[in-house]
């Protein structure tokens, strides 16, 4: 039982450090490309000198498709246009856990995952 304490310590400790360099990281990432004006800059990867360091920033977008729109404008889209967007099939798994799957089943790999641990003081 001493082990299992032991080893629960040193991990609540570092999920502790952790989300705290995280979040640290990500204010700081943020304050970098406000300082260099990331925004200004192309699209993909920028190198910008200062001093003696050399930073890469990498200014992205996201695209994203607005399904209902979608929907309303699909006929109407060339087939060029049709072939931008794909269907990415995923399971459904509340619906997959109501029916009998033997079939589907083949269709399936099924993989570990990593496993999701909280630590917590008694009373927390």
């Amino acid at each position: 039982m001493e082990n299992i304490q032991e080893i629960a310590y040193a991990l609540k400790a570092a999920q502790e450090q952790l989300s705290e360099i995280k979040e640290t990281e990500r204010i700081l990432r943020i304050q970098l490309a406000d300082a260099i004006d990331l925004e200004s800059k192309k699209i993909g990867m920028n190198k910008i000198e200062a001093g003696d360091l050399v930073i890469k920033a990498t200014r992205k977008v996201n695209y994203s498709l607005d399904s209902d729109t979608l929907d309303i404008i699909w006929d109407t889209l060339s087939p060029e246009e049709q072939e931008c967007v794909k269907y990415k099939p995923s399971l459904s798994l509340a619906a997959y856990k109501k029916i009998d799957h033997e079939t589907l089943d083949e269709a399936i790999e099924v993989k570990p995952a990593m496993p999701a641990i909280q630590v917590l003081y008694q009373g927390e």
